[in-house]
């Protein structure tokens, strides 16, 4: 019987490796013979291993109605150093899922019981997380819980059942809701130092962590008719998949240039939709009058490939980020000098905690004024110039778009029912030390639905409308307007649970034709932990408002930005 059992792994094995074999080799095999278009079979590929895509440049691999299903959960496609790619016309999904599902039972005290859907991944260790996502029990709807996202350990009981401990059980969970455990550790696809990539009518259906992921990208990318979506429902389940991906849609960080994103579709995913930052960096030691040491709480990362000479640095004060001064890069390296953990962890916080880190040597064109314990960003790495347009993103746990990136140009998208912000513009410095401060950005002919379901109102909530313009910081004392040169106009705002437009220390915010409609839906506001004042559903804080809107500059071939003079805020919203 051993035997037997021995022999049917053996042969499974055999099946899961021979198709990775085929698909990694089906694409290799046609590069060395110097095939630029490759059309794989309209067939099943299980692969093992992640697909490895290195080094190509103009090349076209069509999947012609493929399904790709990575069998382990890390990474499922990476693409590195490669120019002019494109992939198209395939389904991405895992088997197993990186969560599971099920419903719960009971609530005792601080505990939350549950039982794990039939036909879905049994409870193990990769699944007891502490990331944890509600639904109605409908089981197309996410859970609204006023105090926002709850985070507890999961204990085992058995393969089907398991319990929550959380310090907080929100009053709406009740038995019957539905539950999922999501594994957060990888990603569907990454790029990798690559630039002009097209991903096009693309399906992806799960994966363990973002969607598609990019970092340290020349950029230039285009997404185009790619839909996240909840997959099928799996062999022997009855009740549907309640998830697509554990995370993001679309992650970028450190572009030189943003991406194309249009006739896309975002829906179900634990996270926001489409994430656009940078990366502030601490001053850990100044070396000498132009050459200092920075720490990131990772490993090892491309920043001294990335970064060229010449590229420019803004200096921002602690605590406020406020722009002391700029230079230009003359060197960036992994530095010679040690560092201890504690030295590490005292710029991030305790919630950022890491045993891995990497300490950086600067070197600039001229000493600037900057000081130890002082921040820096990269501006030139914000992955700035960018277009997302005629998309619809939906039904998903957190933000809509979370833009930290410059220069940029949102239209004609439907977002609706999201927990959070449905556009959010502006800087993380604090906490998240995601950069920047925003200008140049134009956001227009949006329509946005049932927006903040859960959050909005919370004392913590630092961006409180469904388009938000924002600065998360960690002194707000001074009144420091580093986003800029903001066009909001002809959007179209309804129900949502706090305002319909929120913009915080603006320099040059144009509003022009938008229409509010049920804002305020719970009249508390949120936001309570700052200094943003008296909420109404069109919420302006210490910001300054342009005339003309011709001040946020149009993009090319764009002339609809200019010879406008609103008068006042009552002239360029509709509130009703």
């Amino acid at each position: 019987m051993m035997k037997l059992y021995l022999t049917v792994l053996a042969f499974l094995y055999l099946i899961t490796v021979s198709g990775t074999e085929n698909l990694q080799q089906e694409i290799s095999g046609a590069i060395a013979e110097g095939k630029k278009q490759i059309v794989l079979k309209n067939k099943e590929y299980r692969i093992a291993e992640e697909l490895r895509l290195n080094n190509l440049d103009g090349v076209v691999i069509d999947g012609n109605g493929a399904r790709v299903i990575r069998t382990t959960l890390s990474g499922g496609i990476a693409v590195n150093n490669c120019r002019k790619l494109t992939l198209k016309n395939f389904t991405l999904d895992y088997d197993p899922l990186p969560f599971t599902q099920g419903v719960i039972t009971r609530i005792d005290g601080h505990k939350l019981y549950f039982r794990i859907d039939q036909g879905y991944p049994r409870l193990s260790p990769v699944y007891a997380v502490r990331q944890i996502n509600f639904f109605e029990s409908d089981g197309m709807h996410w859970k609204k819980m006023k105090g926002g996202d709850i985070y507890g350990p999961t204990f085992i009981l058995n393969g089907n059942e398991g319990y929550c401990e959380f310090h907080r059980i929100p009053p709406e969970l009740v038995p019957g809701d539905r539950i999922v455990l999501n594994y957060r550790g990888s990603y569907g696809i990454r790029m990798d130092k690559s630039e002009k990539i097209t991903l096009e009518t693309l399906r992806i259906h799960s994966a363990p962590g973002v969607a598609i992921l990019s970092r340290f990208c020349k950029g230039d990318d285009i997404f185009r008719r790619v839909i996240i979506e909840r997959g099928p429902t799996p062999q022997g389940a009855t009740a549907p998949r309640l998830i697509s991906t554990s995370a993001d849609g679309l992650n970028c960080a450190f572009l030189r240039k943003g991406p194309l994103v249009e006739w896309c579709d975002f829906s179900y995913m634990a996270d926001d939709s489409v994430n656009l930052h940078s990366v502030a960096l601490p001053v850990v030691r100044k070396i000498s009058g132009n050459t200092f040491d920075t720490i990131r709480q990772f490993g090892r990362e491309a920043f001294p490939e990335t970064l060229r000479p010449g590229d420019s640095i803004r200096i921002l004060s602690a605590g406020q980020y406020k722009v002391k001064g700029t230079a230009r890069v003359v060197s960036f390296r992994v530095s010679p000098r040690k560092y201890g953990i504690e030295e590490a962890n005292r710029f991030y916080g305790r919630n950022w905690n890491r045993k891995k880190f990497t300490a950086y040597e600067l070197v600039l064109d001229r000493e600037p004024p900057l000081a130890e314990g002082d921040f820096f960003d990269l501006p030139e790495l914000a992955g700035s110039r960018y277009t997302i347009r005629n998309n619809y993103f939906h039904d998903h746990r957190a933000r809509g778009l979370r833009l930290m990136a410059s220069h940029g140009l949102i239209e004609n998208n439907r977002i609706e029912r999201t927990k959070a912000s449905a556009i959010a513009i502006g800087c993380e410095y604090g906490y998240w030390r995601e950069a920047g401060w925003v200008e140049n950005v134009v956001v227009r002919s949006n329509r946005l639905y049932s927006i903040g379901k859960e959050g909005m109102t919370r004392d913590d909530c630092y961006c409180p409308g469904a388009i938000s313009v924002f600065a998360k910081l960690e002194d707000y004392s001074g009144h420091y307007r580093g986003n800029r040169d903001i066009c909001i106009e002809n959007n179209v705002i309804q129900n949502v649970e706090g305002a319909g437009i929120f913009a915080f220390r603006v320099d040059g915010l144009c509003l022009h034709g938008n229409q509010v409609r049920n804002a305020f839906q719970n009249p508390l506001p949120g936001g309570k932990n700052f200094p943003f004042g008296t909420a109404s559903p069109v919420w302006i804080v210490d910001s300054v408002l342009r005339r003309k809107q011709s001040a946020v500059k149009p993009f090319a071939g764009d002339t609809s930005l200019n010879g406008r003079e609103p008068e006042s805020i009552r002239s360029k919203v509709s509130v009703e």
